[in-house]
Formats: C-alpha cells, sequence, structure tokens
C-alpha cells in the first residue's frame, strides 16, 4: 500500500466532508509529519482548524508556516505566508474579540 501526504490531505477532506473531524485532523496531522517541510501542508492544517473553530490550534499552526526556513523562494511560498499573516490577524482579532 502507497500512501504519501497529499493521500492523507485527500482522505482528511473527505473525513471532513462527513462531518468526522477527529478523523480529518488525525489524517491532517499524519500528512504534516510525514513531510514537515512542506508549507502547504502545515496551510491546510491550519485552515481546517479555522474552518472547525478552533482558532488557538489555527494560530499555532500558523506561527509555525510563518517561521519555517524556506529553502527554495517561489511565488506559492510567498502566496502562503502572505495568507497565512492575514489569517494570523483575522485569528488574533477572534481570540481577543476585536474588530
Amino acid at each position: 500500500l502507497w500512501t504519501d501526504h497529499e493521500t492523507y490531505k485527500f482522505s482528511a477532506a473527505i473525513y471532513e466532508e462527513q462531518g468526522k473531524f477527529h478523523l480529518a485532523e488525525q489524517d491532517l496531522l499524519t500528512a504534516v509529519y510525514m513531510v514537515p517541510n512542506r508549507m502547504g501542508t502545515r496551510a491546510a492544517l491550519y485552515q481546517f482548524y479555522l474552518r472547525t473553530g478552533d482558532t488557538t490550534k489555527a494560530i499555532q499552526w500558523i506561527q509555525s508556516v510563518l517561521h519555517m526556513p524556506i529553502k527554495i523562494p517561489s511565488q506559492t511560498t510567498q502566496r502562503l505566508r502572505q495568507q497565512a499573516e492575514n489569517d494570523l490577524t483575522i485569528a488574533q482579532k477572534a481570540v481577543t474579540g476585536t474588530n
């Protein structure tokens, strides 16, 4: 049986759609730990936490994206970092209750 982080991300999306959030979270965490140097996988995890209302965990993973070293700069990593910065601002406002 061949699996990779993309398979786990796909499986997580299916579980989330079915409302099986714990299983979706587990598959996303597996994907992150399988290839910890992938910014996109970490972004998928924090976005899952934002969608499910777990702002504290979302902020933790957003910060991990923002502090990741980038080996090869690209438009994708730049876009992911910019999105993470925007999402961090929104998540922090949600936690503090400010607009």
